[in-house]
């Protein structure tokens, strides 16, 4: 009900409907719930009419909106950030959830979600990309966040914090391990309980940076302790999940090129210098992945096991993975000359791979969910190579180290 019956995904509405038909056959929720998996049916000319496992209206926006800010601001650029940024503020939850703490439901008021303002499950890295966004944006001249909001979705992502310091996507961790073995979705790996993941836990730290950086004076003093104690916490959490040979590992993208993309952006934010050991493993990381094509890639069957795997070697590196890596060693010290030159040869590997209309070709796909499954993110192909381009046009100013 929470949800205008779509539910968090096509996944539960059908295990729902499936658990209310078993019941009773003539629950009045039964129809209404039916009619909410409609809410993920998706068609084209191309494939015609299928189910997406996810909707990431807010998600792919708070990411282009991010690119563009870092571009020259060409009239396409401008009108694409004056609706984006009309439309992310609309996107965001403004109301408690009804009956929400009676069914033990985190606190949802200021967060965003994954895919539009349809889908009240707001998630704690959506959010952070989306005050970034709009903050980065408003920089730029273009929408904004009244402050009442902005601590709103602050206040939002504290709640999704765990003990350890890292974050989790839609609440905190809950329960123990033993709720695995109630999986009643086999084929996904994961998926009973919250985690610390790498990536949450990377833009939370960078969005509260953020925020705080913006409010200054404006936020509460007693407000201002916890978001300090947060960030130190994440920070400390990012630390220690560092892989011995310099990455971090992801869960939602493939894999570790993913997982390191976000926490040098995070470590950045909150003024780690590049001359830090893990932004020094990260780089050393980076530089040893990246191929003989200049391009980064990895394959997917790496998020079987947790392992760093490489694609084979007769096949080409993938322009998301490269934009990826990218970005993460222009967060670094360019003026080293081994990186320089990695980034000049990963920016020539998307330029050659841009097609004449200006996109980039359908590759593998880059996401992926619950161990066993992978997402076509299909904008990201569009997104994360024009950020790259767009960084290495002209730098944003970086935080002091």
């Amino acid at each position: 009900r929470s949800t205008g019956y779509v539910c968090l995904s096509p996944v539960n509405g059908m295990l729902f409907c499936l658990a209310l038909f078993a019941a009773d056959r003539g629950h009045p929720e039964l129809g209404q719930g039916l009619d909410g998996i409609e809410y993920w049916f998706w068609e084209d000319d191309v494939r015609g009419l299928r189910i997406v496992g996810a909707r990431s209206d807010i998600w792919d926006s708070a990411f282009l909106v991010q690119a563009l800010c870092e571009g020259p601001k060409t009239p396409a650029a401008r009108r694409l950030l004056v609706g984006l940024c009309d439309w992310l503020p609309r996107a965001q939850l403004l109301r408690a959830l009804a009956d929400g703490a009676e069914h033990y439901r985190s606190p949802a008021r200021g967060g965003w979600g994954f895919a539009d303002e349809h889908h009240p499950w707001p998630v704690s890295d959506c959010t952070a990309e989306a005050i970034e966004a709009l903050l980065r944006a408003h920089e730029e001249g273009f929408g904004g966040l009244p402050p009442a909001r902005l601590l709103d979705a602050v206040r939002f992502i504290l709640h999704r914090q765990n003990p350890d310091g890292g974050f989790g996507s839609y609440e905190p961790r809950r329960g123990s391990m033993v709720l695995k073995g109630f999986n009643p979705a086999e084929i996904y790996g994961n998926c009973m309980l919250e985690y610390s993941y790498t990536e949450c836990t990377a833009s939370c730290v960078r969005g509260l940076a953020t925020a705080r950086a913006h409010l200054g004076a404006a936020m509460p003093a007693r407000l201002h302790k916890r978001v300090d104690r947060a960030i130190r916490d994440g920070v400390e959490r990012l630390l220690a999940s560092q892989d011995r040979d310099g990455g971090w590992a992801g869960f939602w993208g493939i894999n570790y090129t993913y997982g390191t993309f976000f926490v040098v952006s995070a470590l950045r934010a909150v003024g780690l210098a590049p001359s830090h050991p893990a932004l020094t493993g990260a780089r050393r990381y980076l530089l040893s992945r990246q191929r003989p094509d200049g391009g980064w890639g990895e394959s997917y069957t790496g998020m079987l096991d947790g392992s760093d795997r490489p694609l084979p070697a007769d096949e080409p590196s993938l322009v998301v993975q490269t934009a990826w890596a990218v970005l993460a060693l222009q967060e670094l010290d360019r003026r080293a000359e081994p990186v320089r030159r990695a980034i000049e040869r990963g920016i020539d590997y998307l330029r050659a791979r841009q097609q004449e209309d200006g996109s980039w070709p359908r590759e593998r796909a880059s996401g992926c969910f619950f161990n066993t499954a992978v997402l076509e993110y299909d904008l990201y192909r569009q997104v994360f190579p024009t950020w790259a381009l767009a960084r290495q046009l002209g730098p944003r100013p970086r935080p002091p180290a």
